[in-house]
């Protein structure tokens, strides 16, 4: 997504999914406090705007930030609204791991920015959470990756996770916009959790490339990793106004109280590299308390 962008529009491929739509509910206060247990079988949401996503504490590992952050999902009424009155706090930690990888700074878990996501009633704008991660320095051969753990509490078990991601790029070992080079890359996706999930591919063709539908590769595999396979280069487009190829991660099964996202870039180029890759997390959802 670093790369320079042709002008173009998306165009859809393939069946869309349903994101319920928001809007909010009630004034009174923001971010209340409400435990889970208080509130069995009650979806919250996480609208990223409103999470009032607060940075903890950090830590160096190995050169690389530890970050502790604390987050605010919202109750999803049945009618779609947000209830800010109901809430539940949720714990999320990021790490590095792997060669030169670290976050880039100011970009890394930002929360605001709108990102295109593909719902049952067409393109909407949605605001995100951004994570981004960069090899320190140029290398040819890269695997590093960043976890983001979301822990829901001890003790406060949840199920029906549902979430969004937009942006999972990748481009075959050669293309036209790096001539000369013979390695390729792709974004890379895994969830580490006690529970099983499972992920969906959606995509939009670039105007101007001749391609035949991407491919999700792993989707047979529970939990991941799972990264789109395209016959041409997908990384030039606006995050904005067009869907390049987007991952929606769903639980199958399990009562879990936290999962871990984590997040490669794997990269092969012939010739030395400084990888800055992104990805956009986009709707939400979990059940507080399974019912029983």
């Amino acid at each position: 997504m670093s790369l320079p962008a042709p002008s173009r529009r998306a165009v859809i491929a393939g069946a869309a999914w349903s994101v319920p739509a928001v809007s909010i509910a009630s004034a009174s206060p923001a971010f209340a406090t409400s435990p889970g247990k208080t509130h069995p079988c009650t979806t919250f949401v996480f609208d990223w705007v409103r999470a009032g996503l607060k940075k903890e504490s950090e830590t160096q590992v190995d050169g690389r930030p530890s970050t502790t952050w604390t987050a605010q999902a919202l109750k999803l009424e049945s009618d779609g609204s947000i209830n800010t009155a109901v809430s539940r706090s949720v714990i999320i930690k990021t790490n590095f791991v792997g060669k030169n990888m670290t976050a880039v700074t100011n970009l890394n878990m930002k929360v605001g920015e709108k990102a295109t996501f593909m719902t049952s009633s067409g393109l909407v704008l949605k605001e995100t959470l951004r994570l981004q991660q960069v090899f320190e320095t140029a290398a040819k051969s890269s695997s590093g990756y960043q976890t983001v753990e979301f822990n829901f509490g001890d003790g406060e078990s949840v199920s029906n996770v549902d979430l969004l991601i937009q942006d999972v790029d990748s481009a075959l070992p050669s293309h036209p916009e790096r001539v000369g080079e013979t390695g390729g890359f792709h974004d890379e996706f895994a969830i580490i959790s006690t529970g099983s999930f499972e992920a969906s591919l959606r995509t939009a063709v670039p105007r101007g490339y001749s391609m035949t539908a991407p491919t999700l590769v792993g989707g047979d595999t529970l939990n991941g990793p799972w990264y789109v396979n395209h016959p041409s280069y997908n990384t030039p487009y606006n995050d904005v106004t067009e869907v390049g190829s987007q991952l929606r991660v769903t639980q199958l099964s399990g009562s879990i109280s936290s999962f871990t996202l984590k997040y490669s870039n794997r990269v092969e180029f012939a010739t030395a590299q400084t990888g800055n890759q992104g990805a956009f997390i986009g709707p939400f959802t979990f059940t507080s308390d399974v019912c029983v």
